[in-house]
């Protein structure tokens, strides 16, 4: 089969990129008291407006009555010498719906050989078998849906027992009285016995980590053990084993103790072991420690170290094996959960399982592979699961055995490839080992997780294609040009914002970047490299591209891509998978109601409110009657009662919750209304999206609906924000603290502000912490040097630390030396450019104006004396030339005391405004000059 190139990706728009599938979201039993809710949605196609509609019905809710049930795990029968403890551990799992309490009750059953003595039940809580010290002895207990609990049962074998003896653990739900009970058998063994004990070292084991287990084995016999005949590296040899086979989903790293270390290699005979370190890890299936003799009351112990795969998944169960030619005496079952990792379908081109795959043709052959961990339930065998296909639109059901591709490696693969051919709707046939597919089909893999969770799903699009259709009719556009761009340029050899360079499905043809769609509307790109590409569409005729309606207002059954379906740029990688677009297309305005909405304001913040307009035009060719315009608040919104107008009326809405109501009335033909209208911002606006939605609808004979009109505010927390604001100025410390402008200042984060012509900065939205403050020295007068102000410059006037608090308006002052070079350099800033000339031809004096020439050379404005404003009036403060009057002595007033601070100077502040002149007579009966060029005005003496 051939190979694709690995740098071309599948692309059909549709693109398609090979990618692996993810697993569908596991779909749990809905908990006790929990709501269901079920609603129904009609949609439909308007033939008069040409538009489609959706209508969805009342909502009908069912509570989830509670359940009880319970799981216990597990029977067991095991012998013990007498005199010893004997040990049984068990599983309980609440697989109801609800929190359940159970009563636990441990006893000797009747009519057995002896009865074991001090019954106790502890719970394991950490799970490595053992009633460790500190877990607490338990006669009933509390678990939550699906949670489980480890439970041992203890009990003292008397000196003197013969016969069995047996032990019941019941447990019962407290309310609905659901039971379930184990039986644990208890033989006795008179020969060479002991105990072994193993325990977890790792305690939050994670895939691909090591994981270390502790063994101890004690002999609690009367006569030594006796070794067993192995062969170890080909040579005859007797030892005792403590051995430990490995659990599913983990690889052998290495043991130590008191002992030889030994390995098995998986198909080999159980007697056949190997020393030293092995060549192939992942054959190993068993390790142990050889002994070369065991005495009674005599202990041995291993540290046995596994590397988890990376696909492991669900519980780690092991249990260590003391052995010997007499018997064997397993020890407690160490259970560990592993992190959840659902399981993953992969579709591969080739039978190398290289090259991961998005997309196929009709015809072509594709592979499937599964990485699932929880499948891998025995370590020593490669084992088999049944995975389904079913294709979406050819009807097509087949299944599938897939096999381990190892023993204990969690990957299964379909045995041979897998072949589709052409198949129409209801002609595939069901379970003939083929698939039968469609043109832009899709093919479904399931596999039921074995780890009890949900589905897994992976599809594999069929020769995908994307559609031009008409976004009101949804019917397929012939003869509409479609471009492929390349807007990176990344897979195109660098040339961006150029033609894509496209191949065909074997990814080797070159193929074209423009194509014109057939009487289907059908377009494809099969390949290309991964990128940023944008679709450009020359539409046939009227139609208009981009569509103009949202996504949610598009024709069912199409596959609309917020950003390919509309003209915007997109990815095409790996992450992105298969990526496919319908495009819609506008057809010219038709009949109808059309709705615009707009806000008056693009933020605002909670407790202000924001003006809305609705503009409803009937364009429907006749009048319409009792036109109604629905209007769904935004979340956290809240109507001004009394606020609403239509066309300047007042109009109440006749349904006011989260829902406007307006009723509109009757609108003639071509006639518009416009609807304004209030909203508040309450505490709750800023958890929702701030988007206010309008749809206007009229009643038969002519019932139409318009588009719904959408208006968002970004709603700022303002007050309510924890972010504070810095403010501050960069002055020079001589006579009037005169401000430094065009300075700029950086925080740490590089962010920065320039200083204003009174040398006032700010910064807005800062986090409430501690930052820096530096002003560029580049922006400064020459020799200037700053001087440190206050402990939060650290020595140095240069930059300081701003400790900004929630909401707090901090203010950072930076000041300049004043030396005699740092005032010329001010004074030198402070002196206005001259002017340009004056071009040659003028045009003829107004009356008012000045004459430049008849001015003092030196003119400037007159600020007032100390204590006085200059009063409201179109006469300013302007020095005249010797011979003119000044302006009336009443245009000035005494400052009222305290009243300075508020009403500064306008003639001449640095940052203020200068005076605003006015046309017409002045209060005095003379008529105004006219505005003063900047190049006559100089600023006051400081």
């Amino acid at each position: 089969m051939r190979r694709f190139p690995r740098f071309v990706t599948a692309f059909a728009l549709a693109l398609t990129l090979g990618f692996a599938a993810q697993p569908a979201a596991a779909t749990a039993a809905p908990l006790a008291g929990s709501l269901i809710e079920n609603r129904a949605e009609a949609v439909w196609f308007d033939p008069v407006n040409g538009l489609h509609a959706r209508f969805a019905s009342n909502a009908v809710r069912l509570g989830v009555a509670a359940r009880e049930a319970l799981r216990l795990e597990q029977d067991q029968q095991r012998d013990f010498p007498p005199g010893s403890e004997a040990r049984f551990v068990h599983r309980l799992t609440n697989t109801g719906n609800a929190v359940t309490t159970y009563t636990l009750t441990l006893r000797n059953a009747g009519s057995d050989g002896f009865d074991l003595t001090g019954l106790r039940l502890v719970h394991d809580a950490n799970g490595n078998g053992l009633a460790d010290a500190g877990e607490a002895e338990v006669d009933g207990i509390t678990l939550a849906p699906g949670a489980a609990v480890d439970l041992i049962a203890l009990g003292q074998v008397p000196a003197a027992a013969s016969g069995d003896a047996s032990l019941t653990l019941h447990a019962e739900s407290t309310v609905q009285r659901i039971a379930a009970h184990n039986t644990d058998r208890v033989g006795l063994s008179r020969d060479a016995t002991a105990r072994v004990v193993k325990s977890a070292l790792t305690r939050a084991p994670q895939a691909g980590e090591d994981i270390r287990y502790g063994l101890l084995a004690t002999h609690h016999g009367d006569t030594p053990a006796q070794p067993l005949n192995l062969t170890v590296d080909g040579v005859a040899a007797r030892y005792i084993l403590l051995s430990d086979v490995l659990p599913a989903n983990t690889t052998f790293v290495s043991i130590a103790g008191q002992g030889v270390a030994l390995h098995h290699l998986s198909g080999e005979a159980d007697t056949v072991w190997h020393s030293g370190t092995p060549l192939d890890a992942s054959r190993v299936d068993a390790a142990a420690i050889g002994l070369t003799a065991l005495s009674a009351g005599q202990s041995a112990s291993a540290t046995l170290t596994l590397r988890l795969h990376a696909n492991a998944s669900g519980t780690l169960a092991n249990t260590a094996r003391l052995r010997d030619a007499v018997g064997s005496t397993d020890s407690n079952t160490v259970r560990q959960p592993l992190p959840a990792r659902p399981a993953r379908i992969v579709y591969y081109a080739d039978p190398d399982y290289a090259q991961p795959k998005g997309a196929a043709a009709v015809g072509e052959a594709f592979f499937l592979q599964i990485d699932a961990a929880s499948c891998n339930r025995d370590p020593l065998r490669a084992e088999s699961l049944v995975l389904s296909l079913d294709t979406a639109l050819a009807g097509d059901a087949e299944s599938f055995a897939a096999t381990e591709t190892a023993p204990n490696s969690g990957i299964f693969r379909i045995d041979s490839d897998l072949l589709t051919y052409s198949a129409g709707e209801d002609e595939a046939v069901p379970d003939d080992g083929l698939l039968g597919v469609a043109k832009n089909d899709r093919l479904i893999a399931r596999l039921p997780d074995c780890g009890g969770g949900a589905m897994v799903e992976a599809q594999l699009l069929i020769d995908p294609s994307g559609v031009v259709f008409d976004s009101r009719s949804n019917l397929p556009i012939a003869s509409a040009t479609v471009r492929l761009i390349d807007v990176s340029g990344d897979g195109n050899g660098g040339n961006a914002g150029g033609d894509a360079q496209v191949f065909e499905e074997d990814g080797l043809t070159p193929a074209p970047a423009t194509v014109v769609t057939g009487f289907d509307g059908r377009y494809a790109f099969p390949r290309v490299a991964p990128s940023i590409y944008q679709l450009i569409v020359t539409p046939p005729g009227a139609y208009t591209f981009a569509s103009q309606l949202p996504p949610a207002l598009q024709p069912g059954g199409r596959t609309i891509n917020p950003a390919a379906s509309y003209g915007r740029p997109f990815a095409v990688n790996a992450a992105t998978g298969a990526v496919t677009a319908d495009l819609p297309l506008d057809a010219p305005a038709g009949r109808g109601l059309v709705l615009t909405k707009t806000a008056a304001r693009e933020r605002a913040e909670i407790g202000e409110f924001v003006d809305y307009t609705v503009t409803v035009k009937n364009a429907a060719g006749a009048n319409l009657g009792d036109v109604s315009v629905t209007d769904s608040l935004p979340f956290g919104f809240i109507f001004e009662t009394g606020s609403a107008r239509l066309n300047g009326a007042p109009l109440a809405p006749t349904h006011q919750t989260a829902t406007l109501v307006f009723d509109i009335g009757n609108l003639a033909q071509d006639a518009t209304a416009t609807l304004r209208y209030r909203l508040r911002l309450g505490p709750g606006a800023a958890r929702g999206d701030g988007i206010n939605r309008a749809q206007a609808a009229s009643v038969a004979p002519l019932p139409y609906t318009s588009n719904v009109a959408t208006a968002r505010v970004q709603v700022d927390l303002g007050v309510f924000s924890d972010r504070g604001i810095i403010v501050g100025t960069i002055a020079a410390d001589c006579a009037g603290t005169p401000g430094i402008a065009g300075v700029r200042v950086w925080l740490e984060d590089g962010r920065w502000a320039t200083t204003d012509s009174a040398g006032r900065y700010h910064f807005e939205n800062v986090l409430p912490r501690t930052h820096v403050v530096k002003p560029d020295p580049l922006g400064l007068p020459a020799g200037a040097r700053f001087i440190a102000l206050d402990a939060r410059h650290a020595g140095d006037g240069a930059s300081r630390f701003a400790d900004v608090k929630n909401g707090e308006l901090l203010r950072a002052d930076f000041r300049l030396a004043c030396t005699a070079e740092v005032e010329a350099a001010l004074q030198a800033r402070r002196t206005l450019p001259a002017a340009a000339p004056l071009p040659p031809r003028q045009k003829k004096a107004q009356p008012g104006e000045i004459n430049p020439a008849a001015l003092d050379p030196a003119p400037a404005i007159l600020f007032p004396r100390r204590g006085r404003h200059p009063a409201p009036g179109p006469d300013p403060g302007a020095r005249q030339r010797p011979g003119r009057r000044r302006p009336a002595a009443g245009n000035q007033r005494r400052a009222r005391a305290g009243n300075a601070h508020r009403h500064p100077p306008r003639g001449g502040s640095e940052g203020g405004r200068s005076p605003r002149l006015r046309g017409g007579r002045s209060a005095a009966g003379r008529e105004p000059p006219a505005p003063v060029p900047a190049r006559w005005l100089r600023q006051p003496a400081r």
